[in-house]
């Protein structure tokens, strides 16, 4: 969603010229790339995440970036807009990686964010590059969309994995709804990507069936 008002501290885009709006919703862009909001470029509220948020429950934000669309410049407008999927599915990733890495959660869900978070380094990486670039006035909206295409297919995979198929599912639940998608997988690069998170989620739901087994035998001998 690209339609919204800016935050009352930010003075309205088309108060800049085009090149300025340009370079500050690159800037906005890196920020929200990295999991931030920024003045322009926004979190939508989500339904009781407040509430969640005050009490300390874990919750997951329903994610919907808006922005200043109405008094910027079309063009750009267009070229932010192609940025924004990837932007709302990395937030979501790290909301799924804070709330996964609870104590509650347990070992199998601790390990499978662990392995989402590796996952997610090569896309930080790029970020990073790409936060140099516009340090040295390198770096313009097209340059970036580019950029930032072969991390697109990862990140829409994991966060698909995230949000459709284990969702909140934990311990052996989560191992079966992994090795499900595995099955229904036709590209190689996802099913490359959904291994690496099974393996990762398995080896400690594994030791601990070794361990029972090992203690069952023990007891009956």
């Amino acid at each position: 969603n690209t339609h919204s008002t800016p935050q009352d501290t930010a003075a309205p885009l088309n108060s800049f010229t085009t090149e300025q709006q340009h370079d500050i919703l690159l800037r906005e862009l890196l920020l929200v790339l990295s999991g931030y909001e920024g003045e322009y470029i926004r979190i939508a509220a989500a339904n009781g995440a407040a509430k969640a948020q005050s009490s300390g429950s874990p919750y997951m934000r329903s994610i919907n970036l808006v922005m200043d669309a109405d008094s910027a410049d079309k063009s750009i407008v267009s070229q932010v807009g192609q940025l924004l999927p990837i932007c709302e599915n990395v937030i979501h990733l790290k909301d799924y990686i804070r709330v996964h890495s609870r104590y509650e959660y347990g070992l199998v869900s601790h390990a499978f964010a662990a392995e989402l978070q590796s996952l997610l380094c090569d896309y930080e990486n790029i970020v990073i590059q790409l936060e140099c670039l516009v340090s040295q006035s390198k770096l313009t909206m097209q340059k970036m969309v580019y950029f930032l295409q072969p991390s697109k297919v990862v990140i829409r995979v994991l966060n698909h994995l995230c949000s459709d198929v284990v969702k909140d599912a934990t311990g052996g639940l989560m191992i079966d709804l992994l090795y499900q998608s595995i099955q229904q997988q036709g590209d190689e690069k996802a099913k490359e990507i959904h291994m690496k998170l099974f393996d990762a989620a398995a080896e400690p739901y594994f030791k601990m069936l070794q361990l029972w087994l090992f203690r069952y035998v023990t007891y009956i001998v």
